[in-house]
C-alpha cells in the first residue's frame, strides 16, 4: 500500500483481537438510544470485530437525545444521531449537516458592545439576587442530591429490567436444555433395547445351528474324534468368508453403537453440568435481584428523608429571606440618613470654601497695598518688619518653577500677586495700627472707608500734578525689555511646538496609512484562504474568518482580534478550538500576511503535527496549487501524504563509515501522481 500510495488502513486480526466488553446498563439508557452493536447485522463469525469496532458507541434518533446523554447525564461514550453528527468522548462534535449554506453576516461592533452590555446589566442583576439569596447553594445542593438520587433509583429499574429479560432468556434456554436431553433419552433407549435384543436373537440362532450341525454330523465327529463340527471346519477349512463378512459387519456396528452411547453420555454429563450453571446463576440473579431490590427500597427512603429536610430547609430559606427584607429595609434608612448628613457636610465644606476666599481676597488686597507703597515710597508704621520686606519679583518664591510661569508672563500686574508672596509678605509685615484712635480702629462703617478713599485719591492726583517720579521710568524700561525677551522665547517655543506637533501628525498618518494598507488587504484576503483550506464535499463553501480592531482610531496602539470558525461549528473564542483547527486557523493568517508583502519562500517545521490526514492533504494541495518559481515552500514533514505531493524530496541520514550526516534527492516530476 506505500508503494503504490493507496493510503492508509487499519487491520484487525481475528485470531488475537482483544473485544472490550459491553455495557449492558446502554443497551436501555434512554429512549431513542441504542447500542451500536444491537443494530448492525453481520455474519456471526465477525461479530468480534464489530464489538471491538463500535464498542459501547450509541446511536440516538436526533442530537437533543445525544446531547442529553453526553453533556446533561456526562457519560463518557461516543454517539451517533441519524443526521450524521457525531459527539466523540472528549465534548468535541463533528459530522452532521446544515442546510443552510449562505455565510452569515459578521458581528458588527455595535452588536458586541450591546451585547457586551446586556452581559454586564445581567451579571449586575445576578449578582444582587446572589446576595438577597444567599441560601440558593444549599437549595441547589438539596435539589441536585435528589436529582442524583432519582437518576440512580431509574437505573437500578432498568438493571431490574434487564436482569428479569435475562432471567426470562435463561429459562428459555433451560427449558430448551430439558427438552434436548428428554428428545435425546427416548433414541438413546431405543438403541439400547433394539441391541439387546439382536445380541439376544444373534445368541439364540448360533445355538439352533449349532444343535442342527451336532445331530447332522455326530457319527462322523465320532468317526475323525473331534467333539462337534465347528472344531474340524476351524482346523481344516478355517472360518467362512460370509461369517467373517458378518462379524465384521456386527462389529462396526457395535462400535458405531458404542461411540454413539459415549457421545450421548457425554452430551448428557455436559447439558447436566450446564443446567448446574444455569441453576446456579438463576439463583445468584434472584439474590441481586433481591439485593437491588432492598436497594431501590433504600434510596426510596433516602428520597423521601431528603425531600423532607428539603421542605424544612425551604422553611427555613423563607424566614432567612423575611428576616433579610428587614435588615435591608434597615440599611436603606440608615443609608437614607447617611446620604442627608453626606448633604449637611457638602453645605458646610462649600461655606467654608467661601470663607477662605473671602480671606485670601482679603490678604491679596493687603499685600497689593503693601507693594503700592513700597513703589511710591509711602512710608507706613511697622510693628514688624519694613516695606523692604515686601516680595516684588515672583521668581524668589517660585524657585525651579519659573519656566513654567514664562508662559503666563503677559498678566504681570503687581495688583494681582501670587498665594506664595502673599502667604509670604503676611508672615514679614505688620502694620501698627496704634497711631490711629480707638475709633477708627473699631469703627467698619463704608462711609468712612469710602472717605478715606476719596481723600487719597485726590491727594494722589495732587502729587502727580506736583512733581512726576522719576524712578517709574527705569522701572518701566525693565519690565518693558523682560516683556520682550519673554514674547521671543515663547514665540520661539510655540513655533516649535508647532513644527514638532505637523512632524508628529506626518508621522501618525504614515503609520496609520501603511497599517490599515495591510490590516485591509490581510483581512479581505483571510476569509478566501481559511475557506480553500476548510471546504469539503458535505460543505463547499468551507469556514469563515475573519479580523476585528480593538481601536479603530488607532489600531497600532491596540490588539487585534482574530476569530475563526471552522465548518459545521458554532461560534467559540480561538482558545477553545482543537489543536488541528488552531494550526489552519494559523496557516491561514500566515498566507494572509505573505499575500500582502510576499517572501521569496517559506519554511514550515512539521506545520501538519496536529492535524489528520483530510487536512494534511487540504494543507498538500494548497500548497501545490499556490508554488511557483516566486514563491518556493520548504517543508519539514513526518507524513507521507503531505511529502508526496512535492516536486523533489530531501532527506538527512547518518553515514556510520564516515560518522557524518549525509543528504539524499529525489525528484518525483518523472513520477505520476496516482
Amino acid at each position: 500500500m506505500r508503494d503504490q500510495r493507496a493510503g492508509t488502513a487499519t487491520f484487525i486480526p481475528l485470531n488475537s483481537i482483544n473485544v472490550p466488553p459491553l455495557n449492558d446498563r446502554f443497551r436501555n439508557y434512554t429512549r431513542g438510544s441504542r447500542l451500536a452493536f444491537d443494530i448492525i447485522e453481520c455474519d456471526k463469525k465477525f461479530e468480534s470485530v464489530i464489538q471491538y469496532a463500535c464498542a459501547n458507541s450509541l446511536v440516538c434518533d436526533n442530537v437533543n437525545i445525544a446531547k442529553d446523554i453526553c453533556y446533561t447525564k456526562n457519560e463518557e461514550v461516543k454517539a451517533v444521531t441519524l443526521d450524521g453528527t457525531v459527539i466523540h468522548k472528549s465534548g468535541l462534535i463533528t459530522g452532521g449537516h446544515n442546510n443552510n449554506n449562505k455565510q452569515r453576516p459578521r458581528w458588527q461592533e455595535r452588536d458586541i458592545d450591546g451585547l457586551l452590555r446586556s452581559r454586564d446589566k445581567l451579571l449586575a442583576e445576578l449578582n444582587q439576587l446572589n446576595k438577597r439569596k444567599r441560601m440558593g447553594s444549599a437549595e441547589q445542593s438539596a435539589k441536585s442530591g435528589c436529582a442524583s438520587l432519582e437518576t440512580q433509583l431509574n437505573v437500578l429499574r432498568e438493571e431490574i429490567t434487564t436482569l428479569e429479560r435475562k432471567l426470562q432468556d435463561v429459562r428459555g434456554e433451560l427449558r430448551y436444555v430439558e427438552e434436548q436431553i428428554s428428545n435425546a433419552d427416548a433414541p438413546y433407549s431405543q438403541a439400547k433395547e433394539k441391541s439387546n435384543h439382536l445380541s439376544v436373537s444373534i445368541e439364540q440362532t448360533k445355538a439352533l445351528v449349532a444343535q442342527v450341525e451336532d445331530e447332522i454330523f455326530h457319527s462322523f465327529c465320532q468317526q475323525v474324534g473331534i467333539s462337534n463340527i465347528r472344531e474340524y471346519e476351524k482346523l481344516r477349512f478355517g472360518l467362512p468368508e460370509e461369517v467373517l463378512e458378518r462379524r465384521a459387519q456386527f462389529a462396526a456396528q457395535r462400535s458405531r453403537l458404542e461411540t454413539q452411547l459415549v457421545f450421548e453420555k457425554e452430551q448428557l454429563t455436559e447439558l447436566s453440568q450446564r443446567l448446574t450453571i444455569l441453576e446456579t446463576k438463576y439463583n445468584e440473579d434472584n439474590q441481586m435481584i433481591t439485593q437491588l431490590q432492598n436497594n431501590a427500597n433504600e434510596l426510596t427512603e433516602r428520597l423521601k428523608v431528603a425531600k423532607e429536610d428539603m421542605a424544612s430547609l425551604n422553611a427555613e430559606l423563607y424566614e432567612h429571606t423575611l428576616l433579610e427584607d428587614e435588615k435591608q429595609q434597615v440599611i436603606q434608612d440608615l443609608r437614607r440618613q447617611l446620604e442627608t448628613k453626606g448633604r449637611d457636610v457638602e453645605s458646610y465644606l462649600k461655606e467654608m470654601l467661601k470663607f477662605e476666599t473671602e480671606i485670601e481676597k482679603v490678604h491679596a488686597e493687603r499685600v497689593s497695598i503693601f507693594r503700592k507703597c513700597k513703589l511710591e515710597d509711602i512710608d507706613l508704621p511697622m510693628a514688624r518688619g519694613a516695606l523692604d520686606d515686601v516680595i516684588m519679583d515672583e521668581s524668589t518664591i517660585m524657585g525651579s518653577n519659573t519656566s513654567q510661569t514664562q508662559d503666563n508672563s503677559n498678566s504681570m500686574d503687581l495688583d494681582d500677586p501670587s498665594q506664595a508672596s502673599i502667604m509670604s509678605t503676611d508672615w514679614m509685615v505688620e502694620v501698627d495700627y496704634s497711631s490711629l484712635g480707638e475709633e477708627l480702629r473699631s469703627d467698619n462703617d463704608i462711609e468712612r472707608e469710602n472717605t478715606f478713599k476719596d481723600n487719597i485719591k485726590q491727594l494722589g492726583e495732587k502729587i502727580e500734578q506736583m512733581a512726576p517720579n522719576l524712578k517709574a521710568i527705569d522701572r518701566l524700561e525693565g519690565v518693558e525689555q523682560r516683556l520682550k525677551e519673554i514674547e521671543e522665547a515663547f514665540d520661539t517655543a510655540r513655533k516649535a511646538a508647532k513644527r514638532a506637533k505637523e512632524e508628529f501628525n506626518n508621522v501618525k498618518q504614515k503609520r496609520f496609512k501603511r497599517f490599515y494598507d495591510a490590516y485591509s488587504h490581510i483581512s479581505e484576503r483571510i476569509d478566501e484562504i481559511y475557506k480553500d483550506l476548510t471546504k469539503n464535499n458535505n460543505f463547499p463553501t468551507g469556514g469563515t474568518a475573519y479580523l476585528s480592531l480593538e481601536d479603530s482610531d488607532e489600531p497600532y496602539l491596540d490588539g487585534i482580534r482574530y476569530h475563526a470558525m471552522p465548518p459545521m461549528k458554532r461560534f467559540r473564542d480561538m482558545d477553545q478550538l482543537s489543536g488541528g483547527e488552531k494550526s489552519i486557523a494559523a496557516l491561514a493568517l500566515l498566507f494572509a500576511i505573505h499575500s500582502f508583502k510576499p517572501s521569496p519562500f517559506f519554511v514550515l517545521d512539521e506545520v501538519d503535527a496536529a492535524l489528520d490526514n483530510t487536512n494534511v492533504i487540504k494543507i498538500a494541495s494548497y500548497i501545490r496549487e499556490h508554488a511557483n518559481d516566486s514563491f518556493q515552500f520548504i517543508v519539514i514533514s513526518l507524513k507521507n501524504t503531505l511529502y508526496e505531493k512535492a516536486e523533489s524530496l530531501v532527506g538527512i541520514y547518518r553515514d556510520q563509515g564516515i560518522n557524518s550526516s549525509k543528504t539524499l534527492s529525489l525528484k518525483l516530476d518523472n513520477y505520476p501522481e496516482n
